[in-house]
């Protein structure tokens, strides 16, 4: 404790929507912040395909349906926001060398 006082701590274990809202939350305004143009689509799609998806998804007993769509993979989540990025990049500047070359 920053006081300096060795008071116990106790966790409490939690699962559902209403825990990890505020995560994907947060997730989501990192990468709007990273990348503004990113559509709720986009984001949905990033989310989905970079997750870990877990056999207690498949196993969850509402399906997997009402499960989640996994556990955050936040690392492959901005490697795939920075592949793109480097690709609308690399575009944008053969775009730009083509139009001066003439």
């Amino acid at each position: 404790m920053a006081d300096g006082s060795t008071q116990a701590i106790n966790w409490l274990t939690l699962t559902g929507t209403s825990q990890a809202a505020p995560l994907v939350t947060g997730l989501i305004a990192l990468m709007l912040e990273y990348d503004p143009t990113l559509t709720v689509n986009r984001v949905r799609e990033l989310l989905h395909s970079t997750n870990d998806w877990t056999e207690a998804c498949d196993n969850a007993p509402l399906g997997p349906d009402q499960a989640g769509h996994g556990i955050l993979n936040t690392k492959a989540l901005f490697e795939a926001l920075t592949e793109r990025a480097d690709e609308v990049k690399r575009a944008l500047q053969g775009a730009f060398l083509q139009a001066f070359a003439r």
